[in-house]
């Protein structure tokens, strides 16, 4: 697993380089990418660095820690927000739960204790992640099926491949991408021009016929693609795969 990005936020310096510099983070896989003295500040890294972890102090000048957390979650509901602070009043806590903090830790600072969250964090990604991966496989697995049955239908696109497998057409459109390395409207038409390179090589259909059963109603679009795909026009494949027939037939 990479290695997570923790951003530290302490109004007074020297906690937050107490913070910094009491666990070796990167000997741990992480990597600290800011340190702000500042709730503005913070929200500009926050934006910039994309953390995955925040190390936050409540008691800050103009907007306080749970303030400031709030605003973070809003911005992206996925960072895991560690207050870190001397304020030992429930109703503090209670608050920094109903914001979705991760974890209440009462300075002074421990580093054993800010390892650990930090690791627990970590463990509790990398399943996530995993099991996020699956999912994706799944989907993109549940697409090329659907793609494979309905090869021949006229019109087939990513709307109708997302229909089918439930799911928002942008979304399907990265994963598969991120799965396959090619766009649903590239696999698409990858494969309508593979079954027709088979049809051609194994049938007399006529060029309209194989682009027809390959989901294409113009047969001159089918010819463009396929010598696009190819390098050889319709005719010049078949006289190619009729002569590397027939020399395979010979004695």
């Amino acid at each position: 697993m990479r290695k997570l990005k923790i951003l530290i936020v302490d109004d007074e310096k020297y906690e937050a380089i107490l913070m910094e510099k009491c666990v070796d983070w990167t000997a741990n896989d992480f990597e600290i990418v800011g340190a702000a003295l500042s709730a503005r500040e913070a929200l500009e890294l926050f934006t910039r660095a994309e953390p995955d972890i925040v190390l936050c102090d409540i008691n800050m000048p103009v907007i306080n820690g749970l303030e400031l957390s709030r605003r973070m979650k809003a911005q992206r509901p996925d960072v895991h927000i560690v207050i870190v602070t001397g304020y030992r009043e429930f109703e503090y806590a209670q608050q920094a739960v109903e914001i979705g903090v991760e974890k209440y830790i009462l300075k002074p600072v421990q580093a054993v204790e800010l390892l650990r969250t930090a690791q627990k964090i970590r463990a509790e990604l990398a399943h996530a992640e995993t099991n996020a991966a699956q999912t994706k496989s799944e989907l993109t697995a549940t697409a090329i099926a659907y793609i494979e049955s309905n090869l021949a239908a006229c019109g087939l696109s990513l709307k109708d491949a997302a229909a089918a497998v439930y799911a928002n057409g942008s979304y399907l459109s990265r994963v598969f991408r991120e799965e396959t390395g090619e766009t649903v409207t590239e696999y698409i038409l990858r494969r309508r021009m593979e079954k027709g390179r088979e049809l051609l090589s194994s049938t007399d259909l006529r060029a309209y016929e194989v682009a027809s059963l390959v989901g294409i109603s113009d047969a001159h679009y089918f010819g463009q693609c396929f010598k696009r795909f190819t390098g050889l026009t319709v005719n010049e494949y078949r006289r190619k795969a009729r002569s590397d027939r027939s020399g395979e037939e010979e004695p």
